[in-house]
């Protein structure tokens, strides 16, 4: 009677691993024809909710960190579809940590009610690609306990292997296609600045040479009109000097030839009179508005940085706005922010958040991403009506990045204006003024 019984163990056990086997490879070929990712997550889910009859299915992502993001969800009554994209801590968290170490399938019964539904077992796997785990599946039966064959659990093993490898495959192929993507696109906009480039550097070069060769010549009998040409020279040549500088600063930039210059006690007071200063007639000439908000509650703020930079990334923001802006003007606002900060390994009082509002052309959302990209130009430079090389905003990062602050760049739209906000370190706590009632 026991032979009999072992026999019947046997024949099921080997029907068992002939149905699963013929699974496993069913869903394999369905795994081959899939390109996106999404897909392949959501492929998996279905196939073991149908494969294993379970009650759900869920697949995480990026297991290895803290917080894990629900990539797939399948179950019998379709009530897990909410749950798709939720960011959450991984389920089961210690269980969750054994079946990334082993790599192997988890089981658990009488699981708590709350994590994250009410179930009567489950089970842990992790894919992995060269063992390094790049997902988690969860199989929740909800109905009722059970017990996994080691047929059931050899299936899921074998799937999660592959699963695995499909991921990682389809992972870098993704990340090779965004690479090639951005290295289009930078020979694109490399192109675009060395045929602009050229016509920024002739143009006004051939001003300064026609005016110059006309005053040397002779050709003038009025005095006025001879000034008037070498006005137009001067202002040539000071446009040439201002697109020399701007690919000079972005060289040394680039070799981190200027980290020895920053971190110098500046006062936030004077940088602002010189930005009004060199800034005012332009905005006037423009009929535009420019506002300095200075911070009234505090004596003078002593900033970390370097005087001569921090007066160019004002003049290259406050520049930018001016130039974008037909109507209205330009708001300089400054708030202290004292909180202990760590910049280069050194502790400092807080931060200057210095905002700048426009109320220009704006950026069209889908070029928000690479307005700090160098030479980057939302219009085409060659006809474009705005002169510039595309390096302000990206030499500007740069140096506050070097002085330990930051730099964002806000648009809600096309002719709804920008907001460029930046960080820079305080090199001492300002006194905060009292004023009396």
């Amino acid at each position: 009677m026991k032979m009999i019984q072992v026999m019947c163990n046997q024949y099921t056990q080997n029907t068992h691993n002939t149905q699963y086997n013929q699974l496993l490879l069913e869903a394999i070929a369905r795994l081959r024809s899939i390109q996106e990712l999404p897909e392949l997550y959501e492929q998996t889910a279905h196939s073991l909710t149908a494969a294993l009859g379970v009650s759900k299915c869920l697949i995480l992502d990026r297991p290895s960190s803290q917080f894990c993001t629900v990539v797939a969800a399948s179950d019998r009554e379709g009530s897990s579809a909410s749950m798709l994209g939720q960011e959450t801590i991984k389920f089961n968290e210690i269980y969750a940590q054994k079946a990334l170490t082993s790599l192997h399938p988890i089981t658990l019964k009488n699981l708590p009610s709350d994590r994250p539904f009410p179930a009567q077992s489950l089970m842990i796997m992790a894919t992995s690609y060269h063992q390094e785990p790049n997902a988690l599946i969860y199989l929740y039966q909800c109905d009722r306990p059970r017990s996994w064959t080691e047929a059931e659990l050899d299936f899921v093993a074998q799937l999660a292997a592959q699963v695995g490898y499909y991921i990682a495959h389809l992972t870098m192929q993704q990340e090779l296609e965004a690479s090639q993507k951005k290295v289009k696109q930078a020979t694109s906009t490399i192109e675009k600045f060395l045929q602009n480039i050229s016509d920024k550097l002739r143009n006004p070069m051939n001003a300064i040479i026609g005016s110059l060769t006309l005053v040397l010549d002779d050709v003038f009998d009025d005095p006025e009109e001879q000034r008037e040409f070498i006005q137009d020279a001067h202002r040539s040549s000071l446009e040439l000097l201002h697109i020399i500088n701007d690919l000079l600063h972005f060289s040394n930039l680039r070799h981190n030839q200027m980290s020895k210059e920053l971190g110098k006690p500046v006062k936030l007071s004077k940088i602002l009179k010189e930005v009004e200063r060199l800034t005012q007639a332009r905005a006037e000439h423009q009929n535009l508005y420019l506002n300095i908000i200075k911070p009234s509650n505090y004596d003078d703020i002593i900033l970390s940085a370097n005087e001569s930079r921090l007066l160019q990334v004002f003049l290259n923001v406050v520049g930018n706005g001016i130039k974008f802006t037909h109507s209205g003007g330009v708001t300089i606002t400054c708030e202290v922010i004292t909180e202990p900060a760590i910049v280069h390994h050194q502790e400092y009082p807080g931060w200057v958040e210095i905002r700048v509002n426009d109320t220009g052309i704006g950026v069209p959302s889908e070029y928000l991403p690479r307005v700090f990209e160098p030479f980057f130009q939302v219009h085409d430079p060659r006809t474009s009506p705005y002169p510039g090389t595309g390096l302000g905003l990206s030499i500007s990062k740069k140096l506050i990045e070097l002085m330990g602050g930051e730099v964002h760049f806000y648009s809600m739209g096309e002719g709804l204006g920008s907001t460029t906000i930046f960080t820079v370190p305080l090199y001492q706590t300002p006194l905060k003024i009292y004023r009396a009632a």
